[in-house]
């Protein structure tokens, strides 16, 4: 790979017109369809995705949702899904992403946001971003379609 030309990119609210170039880069991302079109739009109706665009349309998003917390007793944040598109990476444009949706959440009155990855290369990214391990902490997964 040679050098990260720059981009230039603007960082939005996604609005219902992007619906369909989200779900190409959640195809790219899981190689595999997604059938969730109602969950997608009913995530842009509450704002809860941003995008990143260039010139030539959506190039990554990000999808953060905001939910009450009674252990600690403020809104935390979770960010359920971040891509960019690989001929954007390296541009800045997860870097933009991730800096919007933590400025939102703060104004929000957010104390806390939480991601889940799979990726050694996505847990690089988010500890440069000062996301942490937290040790005594285990995300347990249930899949409710087979019980």
């Amino acid at each position: 790979m040679g050098p990260v030309m720059p981009v230039d990119f603007s960082v939005r609210t996604a609005r219902e017109e992007d619906a369909a170039s989200i779900r190409r880069l959640l195809a790219e991302w899981l190689d595999q369809p997604i059938p969730r079109r109602d969950s997608l739009r009913r995530a842009i109706r509450r704002k809860e995705v941003l995008v990143a665009e260039d010139g030539n349309g959506v190039v990554g998003f990000l999808h953060q949702a905001l939910r009450e917390d009674i252990i600690d007793g403020s809104p935390n944040a979770f960010i359920t899904a971040l891509y960019v598109d690989a001929d954007h990476r390296n541009s800045g444009i997860g870097t933009a992403l991730i800096e919007e949706a933590m400025t939102r959440a703060k104004r929000a009155g957010v104390t806390r946001a939480e991601i889940s990855t799979t990726s050694a290369k996505a847990r690089r990214f988010y500890r440069r971003h000062r996301f942490r391990h937290h040790p005594r902490e285990v995300i347990l997964e249930r899949n409710l379609v087979a019980y």
